[in-house]
């Protein structure tokens, strides 16, 4: 019975690691969609004049001179390019606009708060 144990113990410490490991990968990636989310329901409150001005101020729609052939949809954002990719990249002025050009279309185009946010958390999860 000892002896079982003995082989038993480095199986179970190994399959506690890995199901800790896994756990711990799943819950950072659940906060990363978390956090997406967060700033993409702000994102969709500054372009509805719903959010504070300060932060409304940060984000830059095309203007007719700025925008090309390629880019004929209005309801994208201009990412500012940044020199330092470490800090610079996580601001909102940033993040914001990227997250935001990364969603289809028909998500963009939504005129209901209640209706983005709850087609964002299955268009999240699904990557999920």
């Amino acid at each position: 019975m000892l002896i079982g144990l003995l082989v038993m113990d480095p199986v179970k410490r190994f399959m506690d690691f890995f199901v800790n490991c896994f756990l711990f990968r799943r819950f950072n990636e659940y906060i990363y969609l978390r956090v997406q989310y967060k700033i993409l329901v702000t994102v969709f409150k500054c372009l509805d004049n719903q959010a504070p001005d300060y932060l409304k101020c940060m984000l830059q729609t095309p203007t007719r001179i700025q925008s090309t052939r390629s880019s004929q949809d209005l309801s994208l954002l201009l990412v500012p390019s940044t020199r330092t990719k470490t800090f610079a990249d996580r601001n909102f002025s940033v993040t914001g606009p990227r997250l935001w050009n990364e969603l289809p279309t028909n998500l963009r185009q939504l005129s209901s708060l209640n209706d983005f946010k709850k087609q964002l958390k299955t268009f999240l999860f699904n990557k999920f």
